[in-house]
């Protein structure tokens, strides 16, 4: 799986309002990370020394927020 490419589609659909799909890659996401596999970058700069902890916080952080949220009427 190419993390960043399911990053980039999972906060496209987001954006988009369509939740089904970020539901969809965010699954993928946390799968891919309880793997022991590496995060997708989430930002183009991170808080100096974090790299790969800030990134793997984040995207575990909005994965289960949109994992969480209720499904669209």
């Amino acid at each position: 799986m190419d993390a960043q490419f399911c990053w980039t589609c999972l906060t496209t659909a987001y954006g988009d309002g369509d939740l089904v799909e970020a539901a969809d890659q965010a699954a993928s996401l946390l799968t891919w990370l309880d793997d022991g596999n590496p995060p997708p970058e989430t930002a183009l700069t991170t808080p100096f020394g974090m790299g790969d902890p800030w990134d793997e916080a984040v995207t575990r952080a909005i994965c289960n927020l949109i994992l969480s949220a209720p499904p669209e009427p």
